[in-house]
């Protein structure tokens, strides 16, 4: 019986394990992959890092009998999984800026099809939005996102936009060669690094850099 108990203990162990593990890289993630970077997101990782004390008591009560260490762990992982809950709350509160854009679309592709000019949505305190427009390569899997913002828009959202500060285009021009037009229709044009996906110069419009 004990035996059973422990292939069960031990896929929940495994499961915990894995998850915290690939949430924790996302948040790090220095490469930067597209494709992971959706695990790295506040509430992913707070979600994650609530449900695993679960998941390791539940193993702990298959493999342990007694009534006492069983009611220790369960008030453990509670204690853990409510202190998780609450610091992504704070998180979250504390935070000036969205960590993560609240929205995202494609702007262009570039002619060889291996890049994309995507533009980022975020939604900051006391009524102001930036918008972002970043490079990112289209490599299925291992697709990595740059990680300078080739251009920043920033803007009040209760006041009449001044057309500088508005994003009208953003689209590639060449193979290693981007073009952004502002709403005033000033065009401005640069080059990037292909293998890091760094450009040669970067446009800031209302933002602070």
């Amino acid at each position: 019986m004990i035996t059973r108990r422990w292939v069960p203990a031990s896929a929940l162990t495994a499961v915990a394990v894995c998850f915290v593990t690939l949430v924790l890289l996302a948040s790090y993630n220095p490469w930067h992959y597209v494709h992971l970077a959706p695990f790295g997101r506040t509430g992913t990782v707070a979600t994650t890092l609530a449900l695993a004390p679960l998941l390791l008591a539940g193993a702990v009560w298959l493999v342990v009998g007694n009534r006492l260490a069983r009611a220790v762990v369960a008030a453990a992982a509670t204690l853990l999984m409510l202190g998780s809950c609450l610091a992504g709350v704070a998180y979250e509160t504390l935070s000036f800026v969205d960590p993560e854009p609240r929205e995202v679309s494609v702007l262009g592709v570039s002619p060889d099809g291996r890049f994309e000019l995507v533009d980022e949505h975020y939604s900051v305190m006391f009524m102001t939005a930036v918008e972002r427009v970043r490079l990112r390569s289209r490599a299925g899997l291992a697709s990595r996102a740059s990680d300078q913002v080739l251009g920043c828009f920033e803007y009040q959202t209760d006041d009449a936009r001044s057309p500088s500060l508005v994003l009208s285009s953003a689209r590639f021009v060449g193979g290693t060669e981007v073009e952004i037009v502002s709403g005033d229709g000033v065009a401005w044009t640069t080059t990037f690094d292909p293998e890091t996906l760094v450009a040669a110069s970067t446009l800031a419009r209302g933002c602070a850099s």
